[in-house]
Formats: C-alpha cells, sequence, structure tokens
C-alpha cells in the first residue's frame, strides 16, 4: 500500500490530504467506471484507490507488481508515517509523503516544508539497521539541505541518539515521545518528561527543541 500515487495530467496525489494536494475529489478515483489510471511513484506499477474498514485511504498496487519498497512496508509503518505527516501539518507546515531526493538517492517517509523552503525529513524507521546505515542515510539528505529526524516505537533502539532521534510510545490512544529529551540547566541535563507526537514535532519544526549529542558523558538529575 502507499498514501500516494500519481496521475499524469495531476502529478503526485496524496490520500491523506482533502484534496488529494491536486484539488480532486477522492470521489474522482474512488470505485469509478473505467478505472482511472494511476501509477506507484516508486515503482511505476499501476495503483487503484482503496478504503480500509476503518476507513483510511489508500492507493493498493494492481496485481502482478514488481519488487518494490512501499508494498513491502508493514501497516505500522504507513500509520507512522501518516501521524508525522499530520503533526507536520497541524504544526503549520506542508507535509508530502513518500517523496524521493534527487537522482532517487534517498527518499523520505514524510518531507515537512516551508514557503522558505526549510525541509525537515521525518522518519518512521521500524525494520532492523544499524548506527552506520542510518548515518548514512541522515547524510544523504543532509548533503541536499534536508534535515532529518527519526523516529521508531521498538523498546530497544541501538542507533537512538547516533542522528537526531526520538523513541515513541502509546499511551492509550496517542503516540507520545519518551525519550532521550532533557533541558540544560546549566549546570546538569535534567530528563525532561514525554509529551504527545504532535507537540514533539511542532516544537522541532519550530526550533523550540533541537537535537544535541554532548561531547562528553553528561550527568542526569534523577
Amino acid at each position: 500500500m502507499s498514501f500516494t500515487a500519481v496521475r499524469a495530467e495531476r502529478g503526485g496525489l496524496d490520500a491523506s490530504l482533502p484534496d488529494l494536494g491536486c484539488g480532486w475529489d477522492w470521489s474522482a478515483i474512488h470505485r469509478v467506471r473505467p478505472p482511472v489510471p494511476l501509477a506507484c511513484r516508486e515503482c511505476g506499477h499501476g495503483m487503484h484507490a482503496k478504503v480500509s474498514p476503518l476507513g483510511l485511504r489508500f492507493f493498493a498496487h494492481a496485481p502482478g507488481a514488481p519488487t518494490c519498497t512501499l508494498v513491502e512496508e508493514p501497516m505500522a509503518h504507513h500509520l507512522l508515517k501518516l501521524e508525522l505527516a499530520q503533526a507536520a501539518r497541524a504544526a503549520g507546515w506542508m507535509a508530502e509523503l513518500e517523496v524521493s531526493g534527487p537522482d532517487g538517492r534517498w527518499r523520505a517517509d514524510v518531507l515537512a516544508s516551508t514557503a522558505n523552503s526549510r525541509r525537515v525529513a521525518l522518519e518512521a524507521q521500524l525494520a532492523s539497521i544499524t548506527a552506520a546505515e542510518i548515518r548514512a542515510r541522515t547524510q544523504r539528505m543532509g548533503a541536499d539541505g534536508v534535515r532529518a529526524y527519526w523516529f521508531s516505537d521498538r523498546s530497544r533502539i541501538p542507533w537512538l541518539g547516533a542522528v537526531p532521534s526520538m523513541r515513541l510510545a502509546r499511551q492509550g490512544e496517542d503516540l507520545v515521545a519518551v525519550e532521550p529529551m532533557a533541558r540544560f540547566t546549566g549546570a546538569y541535563w535534567d530528563p525532561e518528561p514525554s509529551i504527545p507526537l504532535s507537540e514533539f514535532v511542532g516544537r522541532v519544526l519550530t526550533s523550540r527543541l533541537v537535537s544535541h549529542a554532548p561531547r562528553t558523558p553528561q550527568r542526569h538529575v534523577i
């Protein structure tokens, strides 16, 4: 599945936006005959508009799809991407899902941007990856002027802190940022309490929270 697709005369379509990001109503592509020709922006294979039993709008590959990273992503990954996009939009930023960089050197789960060309990638990373690999991916984005922040809800994250990153946890129906967050008081780094994901993303995008890698071990006051 994917939240994005391509239509020749419309360009990119985003199922998470009310007007699909192109001024088109969902009813124009969902369950219409003949089907509207849509394609995957990743592999180019045909796609069609679908709605899950819970009302989630998305695009599914037609039968016979080739190997495609969007097909292989689990549902949890897609849902986290959607929550990250919604958090960025709530902060007043434009957020595009599944955006590829120049020459396909990288693909952002969510690319948040502003009118003055600030660009931030919000990355859902639930699969296993080494610290070296995630640093390399972060550097590729950074070379194109895109700052990346990584998010995972796994209990053990070996790369946490190797790049700007945050561990998430589910509290009831909500995702919250739980670690590592701290406030420098002038002498020590004091741990900060958990905050809702939407608030955390908003603080990051407005530079009220910034990533920091201490050069020497820091004492945490418990």
